[in-house]
């Protein structure tokens, strides 16, 4: 098993859960050229649902632009032209600072060439190809995520919290 050592002190509990319940569960496919965390925050909103779990199933991608790290910090992105295969993605709708909605997955797609690609996809970056784009996706009720920073691993992140009496997670 390959260890990951993170560049700050590790978090305790690494594990972090909050209690909610379900606000129902849909299958969404996207049109093409349709762009994801969009079509997924548009279909949230006309449900009435703030927070969800999302599992990319199948389809393909026209574009896609990854993140990069590395030993120096963050790279440039790397723009990813299509025709891509989706393998499969995550990723959760939550709030960031702002409290404005947030959505933050990991992909991983082949290319053309049939080369494995892989990470977290700039925001807005990521367009369904030519047969769409299928997702299952898992509202929340009572908890939800919200952007926070890690000191572990340095990134923002999306972290879990019980709703408050005033309605935000």
């Amino acid at each position: 098993m390959r260890l990951i050592k993170h560049p700050g002190r590790p978090t305790q509990p690494r594990r972090q859960i909050a209690v909610g319940r379900s606000a129902g569960e849909w299958r969404v496919t996207l049109a093409p050229g349709s762009e994801l965390a969009a079509a997924l925050l548009e279909g949230l909103a006309a449900r009435g649902v703030e927070q969800a779990a999302v599992q990319l199933l199948s389809g393909g991608l026209e574009r896609l632009e990854l993140r990069r790290g590395g030993p120096l910090g963050e790279a440039p992105p790397k723009a990813l032209e299509g025709p891509l295969t989706l393998i499969g993605g995550s990723g959760l709708v939550g709030r960031d600072a702002a409290g404005g909605p947030l959505f933050d997955c990991r992909i991983v797609a082949l290319d053309a060439a049939g080369r494995l690609r892989g990470g977290r996809p700039v925001a807005g970056s990521v367009r369904a190809g030519a047969e769409g784009l299928v997702a299952m996706v898992a509202g929340l009720a009572g908890a939800g995520f919200v952007e926070g920073h890690d000191e572990e691993t340095g990134e923002t992140l999306l972290i879990p919290r019980t709703q408050t009496a005033r309605g935000e997670a």
